[in-house]
């Protein structure tokens, strides 16, 4: 739930609720865990107001259901307004291949603070 609040405190969506709900909704249909510790849980709506992205490297990892079975240590959670496609699926692509080099997981598994993380994943884009 916490996912949800930062995008409702940041104006991106409206109803935190509304967002996680479908968020777990989502997930029951087909889990965005796509293994080696990295889940990226995404929902496109027409109540969202722009495309942003959440990084959340946990302290504890948690079960995502991942089609490795291993638990995530990182969630990236993409907001996408529902007329977004080429920029949102450019996103998931990028991410995705920047997470299956090791050295990219390792780097940011090993993240010292939130500033590095960001640096890091800016420079995906």
């Amino acid at each position: 739930m916490a996912i949800a609040g930062t995008f409702s405190s940041a104006g991106v969506v409206k109803e935190s609720k509304y967002f996680f709900a479908k968020l777990l909704e989502r997930e029951r249909v087909l889990s965005t865990g796509i293994g080696r510790g990295v889940a990226i849980p995404h929902l496109r709506d027409s109540l969202i107001s722009e495309l942003r992205a959440g990084i959340y490297l946990l302290d504890n990892e948690i079960d995502f259901d991942s089609l490795d079975r291993q638990k995530v240590k990182l969630i990236i959670c993409l907001a996408v307004p529902d007329k977004e496609s080429k920029g949102y699926m450019k996103l998931l692509q990028k991410v995705s291949e920047f997470f299956r080099n090791e050295t990219n997981r390792l780097t940011v598994y090993n993240c010292k603070d939130s500033d590095e993380l960001l640096k890091i994943f800016r420079s995906i884009e």
